[in-house]
Formats: C-alpha cells, structure tokens, sequence
C-alpha cells in the first residue's frame, strides 16, 4: 500500500521534506507507520511519539487502520499561552 505522508515545522525541517511517499504492508495502522518512521528517522523518535496524527481532517487513533492512497498528516502540538 502506497501512503502519502505530510509533515510540518521541526518534522520538516529535520526530515528535509515535507511530503513524501512510503510503501507499507496492507494492514498497516497507525501506530505500525510511526514504527517506520521512527526507525527510518532515529533522531526523531521524541517528536514522531508525540505527533498527532490526521487524515481528512480528522484524528486517527493508533490502532485505525490505513488505506492505500490515503494523505496522513503528522502534526507536532504546540503549546503556548
């Protein structure tokens, strides 16, 4: 299954790329792309555990499942006040 992944700020800046491509098994969810990503990406597992993460506007929980073709967004919370 082919995902389209979307990302922003420090995902971005230290992946080098704010949207790419990644080819994962059929019955990937959630939690299994942020696996992926965090050992393709090492030095960003802190961030990738704490991203939210969001496909057509609404939040995906770790255990939904993805669809081939499907946009993901990784989102960082931010804070302020």
């Amino acid at each position: 299954m082919n995902l389209t992944i979307r990302v922003n700020g420090l995902l971005a800046e230290k992946m080098g790329k704010s949207r790419f491509s990644v080819s994962l098994a059929s019955s990937t969810t959630v939690h299994d792309l942020t696996l992926y990503l965090q050992m393709q990406y090492p030095h960003l597992n802190d961030p990738l555990q704490r991203a939210v993460v969001i496909s057509a506007g609404n939040h995906l929980e770790p255990t939904s499942l993805l669809q081939d073709g499907q946009e993901v967004a990784l989102l960082l919370p931010i804070a302020g006040g």
